[in-house]
């Protein structure tokens, strides 16, 4: 039994670390290190009810401990049902902080993307024959694709920063705690 109490505890350490993700590779790492504590607390949670069981054939017997022994059955009970509600919680975290790497990285990209476009701009030539501006013409052509392009990723990019800004206010306490310790 106490193994299951330190199990218990175990989760509770782990669940309480706050590590934040500062890139998409480190979210993602978070999570499957999240996700393998889950799997972890499921494969005690036979013990959980084996010890319940016990627990309570225990009590259906003349025993003077019936008050101790139901006492730390409902103290381990809450204790896996805390561990799990605090597994959850710190999923929906998780979530939160991969998705903020992820609109982090879409936003380095196209600020790239807008500084090598600002480059271009910058060319001072405009052909010295024929064959040059033609060339500067197809160019220029590719150019225009590049913004029609980027200008739909900005505007998917908008849409998930309006999502990203509801998903902050709504849970604002949770996300400042994780993201900006």
């Amino acid at each position: 039994m106490r193994h299951l109490k330190l199990n218990v505890f175990q989760a509770k350490e782990q669940l309480n670390a706050e590590e934040p993700a500062k890139d998409v590779q480190t979210a993602q790492n978070l999570i499957k290190k999240h996700k393998d504590l889950k799997d972890d607390i499921q494969a005690h949670t036979d013990e959980f009810d084996e010890v319940s069981k016990l627990g309570r054939q225990l009590m259906a017997r003349p025993n003077s401990e019936r008050a101790l022994i139901q006492d730390y059955i409902a103290r381990l009970n809450e204790g896996l049902a805390g561990a799990q509600q605090d597994w959850a919680t710190k999923q929906s975290r998780l979530d939160q902080g991969l998705a903020l790497a992820q609109f982090n990285r879409e936003a380095d990209q196209i600020d790239a993307n807008t500084k090598s476009h600002e480059e271009f701009l910058k060319f001072p030539q405009l052909g010295g024959n024929i064959d040059d501006v033609e060339a500067l013409l197809r160019q220029h052509e590719d150019f225009e694709n590049k913004l029609t392009a980027q200008e739909e990723r900005l505007k998917n990019f908008a849409v998930g920063a309006d999502k990203l800004v509801s998903l902050v206010l709504n849970k604002s306490h949770i996300f400042k705690i994780f993201f900006f310790k």
